[in-house]
């Protein structure tokens, strides 16, 4: 496996670079800071209230949502919601900044959902840039096996 090359093992999604596997990562995004305190099954619910009275979107609502492990107790676990629609998830994205302006969702935050490769991918750019930057030799690199 080259140092370009990621194992995608996830069982769960659709194979990478399929159209089933685009439309999915296009469709989903990721709620930080719901409150910890609903249960598992009313996450869906509570997602679907937020953009209806926090983004104050009337005709949109998401097609699942699931809580991920946090990993520390003083914060909750971040929320992946899959939209119905690419078109859908954009007019959330477009009206993210009104969630200031609304006391019960002020600490929510709406982020574009990114793959573990993406992320390893995006930390390493920032790693070699910052190391361009400072003139440094010594760069480790996450994530990367060499042949």
């Amino acid at each position: 496996m080259s140092m370009y090359q990621f194992n995608h093992s996830n069982q769960h999604s659709p194979p990478m670079g399929s159209l089933a596997h685009v439309r999915q990562r296009t469709t989903r995004a990721l709620f930080s800071g719901i409150c910890h305190r609903l249960i598992m099954k009313n996450v869906m619910n509570e997602v679907n209230r937020l953009i209806k009275d926090g983004l104050q979107i009337k005709d949109v609502t998401v097609s699942s949502a699931d809580r991920k492990a946090s990993d520390t107790r003083s914060r909750p676990g971040v929320v992946v919601a899959v939209f119905r629609s690419v078109e859908a998830k954009q007019t959330c994205m477009d009206k993210k900044a009104k969630l200031r302006d609304n006391n019960r969702y002020r600490n929510v935050y709406l982020h574009h959902h990114q793959s573990r490769e993406e992320r390893l991918m995006a930390s390493n750019f920032r790693t070699v840039l910052d190391a361009i930057q400072n003139n440094r030799s010594d760069i480790t690199l996450r994530g990367v096996t060499s042949n």
